[in-house]
């Protein structure tokens, strides 16, 4: 049996803790002051199966591009403020990596979005044509007021 300052290891406590898959390994260890060197040597003798490792979620789409492209930015910027390499052959190489992984980058987001259904609005009448419609309803409304006015006349009520 272990001890710790003095008190025995409370094992059944630390097995409860390590089955539970939300409690990190390093908060099991520091709350029962053991050592990861202590705590293996007793979970294999006593057979306790290893944690998987947590599963993390897949990248996103172009992801290695993108951090391929940062890392050409930050060799591109040293070699320049470095001051002891001039713009050369190596930067200009170092560059045209740089567009061509962006270009790449950009190609792969363009393929993973979902194609957006563009609407187009109505486009708005020209003015000759807004000039008609006035026409036309200049004259539906004059008719109606003449209609009316004729029911009114042959003693009609509306």
């Amino acid at each position: 049996m272990g001890y710790r300052e003095g008190r025995a290891i409370d094992w059944v406590a630390i097995e409860r803790d390590y089955r539970d898959p939300t409690v990190p390994y390093r908060e099991i260890l520091e709350r029962h002051g053991i050592t990861n060197h202590r705590f293996y040597a007793y979970a294999d003798r006593h057979g306790w199966p290893r944690r998987k490792p947590r599963e993390l979620p897949p990248p996103r789409p172009g992801y290695e591009l993108r951090r391929l492209a940062q890392a050409l930015r930050a060799r591109l910027v040293t070699a320049m403020d470095d001051g002891s390499v001039a713009p050369t052959e190596r930067c200009v190489a170092l560059l045209l990596k740089l567009v061509q992984a962006h270009e790449k980058m950009m190609g792969i987001e363009r393929a993973t979005k979902p194609a957006r259904k563009e609407s187009k609005p109505d486009p708005l009448p020209t003015r000759a044509e807004q000039d008609e419609i006035d026409r036309a309803n200049i004259e539906r409304y004059v008719e109606a007021r003449i209609q009316q006015r004729l029911r009114q006349m042959r003693g009609e009520t509306d």
